[in-house]
């Protein structure tokens, strides 16, 4: 298997779409950690995927956990990733706001829900940027 394509008998190749090979605990042996980036991104398939946990410490609230994950050691540094997850749990709070959906809801009761064929609400615009 080669960037995500497994050629069966030497026939042409058939998509494997990569998957988490551990979800807790160090990486298997001849897994893609230890090496090198190989590849550019969004040309090629990824050799492996990194899982990034569901954070279930504030109740039903969206957001991902953010500790640092074995396998991007050597790829980007703790900071980065720790300002990347913050950045994408802000971003999933404010769309989930519930201010933000009371006032969507009313406006769109009070306008027989037509407003909604010209605005988008909230969450939509927040979920789509």
């Amino acid at each position: 298997m080669l960037n995500g394509v497994a050629h069966a008998n030497g026939s042409s190749p058939v998509f494997v779409p990569p998957r988490s090979s551990y979800p807790v605990g160090p990486p298997p042996i001849g897994s893609a950690y230890g090496t090198p980036p190989v590849g550019q991104i969004g040309v090629h398939y990824p050799r492996e995927v990194v899982r990034i946990e569901r954070d279930y410490s504030g109740g039903d609230l969206v957001q991902f956990y953010p500790l640092y994950p074995i396998e991007l050691e050597g790829r980007i540094t703790p900071t980065q990733w720790l300002d990347t997850v913050n950045g994408i749990n802000e971003i999933l709070m404010s769309a989930h706001s519930l201010k933000r959906a009371a006032l969507d809801h009313i406006f769109s009761a009070l306008t027989l829900y037509i407003s909604s064929l010209i605005f988008s609400s909230h969450y939509d615009k927040v979920r789509f940027c």
